[in-house]
């Protein structure tokens, strides 16, 4: 899992390439290459703004402690 609460950790994520320009140029906003950190070896992105707050302002949309699952083929049902 890759675990990210400091924005050190926040910004070593690989980005993508931004296609839009408006974006690129304005906003400063990147997408995150999900994809590279699935080839990394990576199952899951665990975001922890609440050892961290100023992530909010860094990691655009994410706006809560969050979970975003790469393989979901790790993810064990736990049923009663």
């Amino acid at each position: 899992m890759f675990y990210i609460d400091s924005l050190d950790k926040a910004r070593s994520l690989p980005e993508e390439p931004v296609s839009n320009p408006y974006l690129a140029k304005y906003t400063g906003i990147g997408f995150y290459d999900f994809d590279k950190l699935k080839v990394d070896g990576y199952d899951a992105v665990e975001v922890s703004l609440s050892d961290c707050w100023q992530l909010y302002d860094e990691m655009y949309g994410w706006d809560c402690d969050s979970i975003a699952i790469l393989n979901p083929d790790v993810v064990e049902v736990i049923s009663e």
